[in-house]
């Protein structure tokens, strides 16, 4: 019975091994581009802006798609958009039309523009990008904040448009609220306000205050869809496969050369590899979503190379001149 289990098990793996090699299938990892999501532990992750809010009190969860907004009360919760990768589309719009006529809000976080189209139906929109630092001039309920804006637009806005304005910098707005079918529509032209990198400042009291202010005591619902992942293709996996045996192979012979001392250096470069492979994955911010609710699943196989180059270079831009 038991070489029948291992030919069972035998079989298996080859069959595995030729299911990888004959189709080069690509399978989803981490998020790309360090996104603003509560899923990135990176520096500009929102994990720790999600921490917070749980030690805070507040009801706080996720959707992949808006679709899920029939499940949630606007009377009870605010949706929290940040900065996806893939521009909203039509019926993305209705929906959260939707869900302005049901007396929603919306906190559009975004200074790339795949928000923007929540900015057209107010007559409004995104101009120029700055990528520097500065002191956004922010009102919430009478109370003052003076908000750290790292690399954001200007939001131009048309005349005769009924939009109040929020922040401003050099007179110049960069956040504004907008009411529409008893809902209301607040846009912040710059996603990286609760970053992990930037709460971890000591700009972090006023940016959050100044978010925590526009929530309303509500809970806080995040929309997690439209963002890309970094793709793991299985003729990577089959290539790594075929080098075991060698890695086995070569270790075998350096014990059988070296003796005790090579088996304890072996066992030190193999100590060493893990601890280093452990703190990359640290700095990396690969996502652990243990205690998060929904979570990204709604990926792209087929993904513009072009687009994804651009949108990659602006968010490592981004980085380079966060604080």
């Amino acid at each position: 019975m038991e070489i029948m289990a291992r030919l069972v098990l035998a079989s298996i793996a080859m069959i595995i091994i030729l299911i990888l090699g004959v189709w080069d299938i690509a399978i989803p990892t981490i998020q790309a581009y360090d996104p603003p999501s509560i899923f990135n532990r990176g520096s500009g992750g929102y994990s720790e802006v999600y921490s917070i809010l749980r030690s805070l009190g507040y009801s706080v969860s996720s959707i992949d798609d808006l679709r899920a907004l029939e499940s949630y009360s606007p009377g009870s919760w605010v949706l929290v958009m940040a900065s996806p990768d893939e521009e909203l589309s039509q019926r993305d719009l209705l929906i959260l039309l939707g869900w302005f006529s049901r007396g929603g809000r919306v906190i559009a976080l975004d200074e790339v523009g795949t928000l923007s189209p929540l900015l057209g139906i107010f007559n409004a929109s995104l101009t120029s990008m700055v990528r520097g630092t500065d002191a956004s001039r922010c009102y919430v309920d009478g109370r003052e904040f003076y908000v750290l804006y790292n690399m954001y637009s200007w939001i131009y806005i048309r005349p005769g448009s009924d939009v109040e304005v929020l922040c401003t910098i050099n007179d110049i707005p960069t956040a504004v609220g907008m009411k529409i079918h008893g809902g209301e529509l607040i846009f912040i032209s710059d996603s990286s306000i609760v970053i992990n990198n930037i709460l971890g400042s000591r700009f972090g009291r006023n940016n959050l205050n100044f978010f925590l202010g526009l929530l309303g005591g509500k809970g806080v619902l995040f929309y997690e869809g439209g963002r890309h992942m970094v793709m793991l293709r299985t003729s990577y996996i089959l290539s790594a496969l075929m080098l075991i045996p060698l890695l086995f192979s070569y270790i075998s012979d350096q014990i059988l050369s070296s003796g005790v001392p090579g088996i304890f250096a072996l066992l030190l470069t193999s100590i060493l590899i893990t601890v280093i492979m452990i703190t990359v994955m640290q700095i990396s911010g690969i996502p652990v979503r243990s205690g998060v609710s929904g979570k990204t699943s709604r990926v792209s196989i087929n993904i513009d190379v072009t687009g994804i180059v651009v949108k990659g270079v602006e968010r490592w831009r981004r980085l380079r001149e966060r604080v």
